[in-house]
């Protein structure tokens, strides 16, 4: 049987005072004024009861909760597991605290992802997961508009954290076209910050393009990228590093002899850069676009009110690998662009 959570009637009738002078001493008040030894019979109260002040009791009291929420996929994408350890971290360095909600793909996750996090008064949100139908048409209640940062996704409405991805795009469809690749096989989930800028780019560089919609699902990616891999296009770019990864496996396992030219992502992962077909990386800095969505997020919380987080990002050939190197646990750049 569940234990029943401790109040502070609770915590006051085993300290033998009142219930004003209990939530006094949780709330810090400094009109609060009791002796070391009253101090000390509410301590101990609290530490044998085992209470712990209520996060909404704490919204009403200073509008605030001190959380901030994330909604992600899930880990097993690398990039995820990453990007959440990284805002854990910067959050604590604002007082915060993180409560992170997973979800699978599917509007019922995603709307019980959001109510999990809304239920637990949390005061602003990130989210990774493209919820524009869920926003659209049935936001849950107590979602409002100042309090929600999308990640890497467009909105007329909401807050963003992007990534430019306009001229290191082109700059990648430019180089692939200077190698011989006369056509082109867009390789990308459904973001259209990589879709337009890549589209755009092979028109104003006269490729010839075919574009690939690479599910979310991790087997059905891998379905997808086997019959790129068969169709075999002399160049591939695609976004998303566990996509790339997918595909170059699948190549050196199953298709030995095909030898695209592919250019991807590139933002914390340095493994990959190890691979001889791998023609260039656009790359962006992870780390700062933690502490700038991370930022942005706890003004939303205090504020409601921010501008677009946008970070840049550039286009590296593989003859300049060498200057990408991972200082303390990150991607970083030897020096400048």
């Amino acid at each position: 049987m569940e234990r029943k959570r401790a109040t502070l009637k609770d915590v006051a009738q085993l300290a033998g005072v009142s219930f004003p002078l209990v939530s006094k001493y949780v709330n810090q008040d400094p009109r609060g004024r009791m002796s070391a030894e009253t101090r000390k019979r509410i301590a101990d109260a609290i530490q044998k009861l085992g209470y712990r002040p209520s996060s909404a009791a704490r919204a009403l009291r200073g509008g605030h909760t001190g959380m901030l929420g994330l909604v992600v996929s899930n880990f097993t994408n690398p990039y995820f597991a990453h990007f959440a350890d990284a805002a854990l971290q910067e959050a604590s360095r604002y007082g915060f605290q993180l409560l992170i909600s997973l979800c699978h793909h599917g509007k019922e996750e995603e709307m019980h992802a959001l109510e999990e996090l809304l239920s637990r008064q949390v005061d602003a949100i990130l989210c990774y997961e493209n919820l524009s139908e869920i926003l659209e048409q049935n936001p849950p209640p107590g979602l409002r508009h100042d309090m929600l940062l999308l990640m890497e996704q467009h909105s007329e409405e909401y807050v963003t954290a992007s990534i430019d991805l306009a001229r290191s795009v082109d700059e990648a469809v430019r180089f692939l076209g200077e190698r011989g690749a006369g056509k082109v096989t867009l390789a990308l989930s459904s973001s259209a910050g990589w879709v337009r800028p890549a589209e755009a780019g092979c028109i104003r560089h006269r490729l010839s393009f075919t574009r690939l919609l690479i599910p979310s699902p991790r087997e059905e990616a891998t379905e997808a990228l086997r019959r790129l891999c068969e169709a075999a296009p002399p160049a591939v770019l695609l976004n998303g590093m566990r996509n790339a990864t997918t595909l170059l496996s699948l190549i050196r396992r199953e298709f030995p002899g095909y030898r695209p030219a592919v250019v991807t992502h590139c933002n914390f992962c340095t493994e990959l850069l190890n691979d001889p077909l791998l023609a260039g990386v656009i790359y962006s800095d992870t780390a700062e676009l933690v502490r700038r969505s991370v930022t942005a997020a706890v003004e939303l919380a205090r504020s409601g009110r921010i501008e677009n987080v946008v970070i840049p990002s550039q286009f590296i050939p593989q003859s300049d690998f060498h200057r990408i190197r991972l200082p303390e646990g990150r991607i970083g750049l030897t020096g400048s662009a």
